[in-house]
């Protein structure tokens, strides 16, 4: 994952690190099924952006930037009380699947059509797909046991991170998601520091 690498190794690290005075109670153990319970109403869901990339040119990075804080983080504000776990995926490859930005989320159907649509409606979406940065936009459901929390977990980790991913993945990707938003501010802060600035030179 282009997010953070070996954030496997950071989880199994927090574990192994954890207070060894904590008892090992199953009220422990089930701490996080009690806060993201499986229900087979919910299940895992995806919205791809995929970009158009020509050949010989570099992977355009910053445009899944730009989707995550532009188009994104509106949505996941209105549904953040229906969707209790998501994360991004970012990958470019010279292959079928090209370069794509995934905003992977677990939500029932009828909440996952809704993200799904207003996701598409974006005027950003239409805008990039107008000038050819945007391919397009697919939808893809996870089949099988997509209820399971642990269902898009790399299926040769073991039990416990298998279903602790998740969660931990989508602080990462919040934290990515927080930084942008800080420094998207932080310029807006600065050009309105700068006209002001240039008002008071001109008016002295």
């Amino acid at each position: 994952m282009v997010i953070i690498r070996g954030a496997v190794a950071l989880l199994l690290l927090a574990v192994v690190s954890a207070c060894s005075s904590v008892p090992s109670t199953q009220a422990n153990r089930s701490a996080l099924n009690l806060l993201v319970p499986e229900a087979r109403d919910g299940a895992w869901h995806a919205v791809r952006f995929k970009q158009v990339w020509p050949e010989g040119e570099k992977a355009r990075w910053h445009i899944d930037t730009l989707i995550a804080h532009r188009v994104v983080a509106p949505t996941l504000l209105t549904f953040q009380s229906e969707i209790p776990l998501w994360r991004f995926h970012r990958r470019a490859s010279r292959d079928l699947a090209g370069h794509r930005f995934s905003f992977i989320f677990y939500a029932t159907e009828e909440v996952a059509d809704a993200v799904t649509e207003e996701l598409e409606s974006s005027e950003l979406v239409a805008s990039l797909r107008d000038t050819r940065v945007l391919e397009g936009v697919i939808r893809s459901d996870y089949g099988g046991d997509a209820w399971q929390l642990s269902a898009t977990s790399d299926a040769s980790w073991s039990e416990a991170v298998q279903r602790s991913w998740p969660h931990f993945i989508m602080g990462v990707s919040r934290t990515w998601l927080e930084l942008i938003a800080s420094i998207a501010q932080g310029r807006v802060d600065a050009t309105t520091d700068a006209d002001r600035h240039g008002e008071r030179s001109e008016g002295g």
